[in-house]
């Protein structure tokens, strides 16, 4: 049976388990996020996130237009109104090809319609999807699961498209940066923290020595790097 659903016209791969003990074993996984889900689009403009870019909302289905039509929105509070949900991703161009642009994303939530929605608010909608603003295409909706990673074990399929809508190179060049998605926020401060401890004797600032290794190694953005100069003020100047 399957374990999760893909959207209507998106291809690609789908966890399915043959006996009850592995559906059960699969859905605790994705319930406590230990899946890993990665997908291509093609998407309308030429976009310049080379480096992953994590994009945050809130979502709700709205009727909209003189036929009714369900469509799934994006809410303009930061907080999220009652009826919207958080909704997660990361993304990164991977190339540019006569305006439009080969991005791959990594879901974080599993809300309705989310990629296209959120790819669409930043001025991104997806190739053949007509109804968040894309482009026709023949062919269909450009999005494709191209890889999950269930605990130790990853599996990948490449899309079928063909022409200009085939990807160039390798699996293995289609990969986010894992100190850029992966490392918790809490990892910047705690560190900066330890830094400074053992360098506060000498009267040097940690959280100056950790910002260029922050924001160009790590990737780290800014809040982050905020925050661990706060934590640093905070404990080598407790009444600053």
């Amino acid at each position: 049976a399957p374990v999760h659903r893909l959207d209507r016209d998106t291809s690609g791969l789908l966890l399915v388990g043959k006996t009850y003990a592995a559906v059960r074993r699969l859905s605790d996984a994705l319930a406590a996020h230990g899946v890993a889900k990665d997908y291509l689009a093609w998407v309308q403009g030429e976009c310049l996130w080379s480096r992953p870019k994590r994009l945050e909302d809130h979502l709700a289905k709205r009727t909209v237009g003189a036929q009714g039509r369900e469509k799934v929105v994006a809410g303009k509070s930061r907080t999220g109104g009652p009826d919207e949900k958080p909704a997660s991703l990361t993304v990164r161009c991977l190339t540019v090809r006569e305006g439009r642009s080969l991005v791959l994303i990594r879901l974080h939530t599993g809300r309705t319609h989310q990629i296209r929605v959120q790819l669409s608010e930043r001025g991104f909608p997806l190739v053949g999807d007509v109804k968040y603003g894309g482009p026709r295409c023949e062919g269909g909706l450009k999005l494709h699961a191209v890889r999950l990673r269930v605990g130790e074990e990853t599996y990948t399929a490449l899309p079928p498209w063909a022409g200009p809508w085939r990807p160039n190179g390798r699996m293995s060049e289609m990969y986010f940066p894992t100190a850029e998605i992966e490392v918790s926020p809490f990892v910047p401060p705690l560190v900066a923290f330890v830094v400074s401890f053992f360098t506060s004797m000498g009267g040097i600032s940690g959280a100056f020595l950790l910002l260029p290794f922050q924001m160009t190694f790590l990737g780290y953005t800014n809040t982050s790097v905020s925050a661990t100069n706060q934590l640093y003020n905070v404990f080598s100047n407790p009444g600053g």
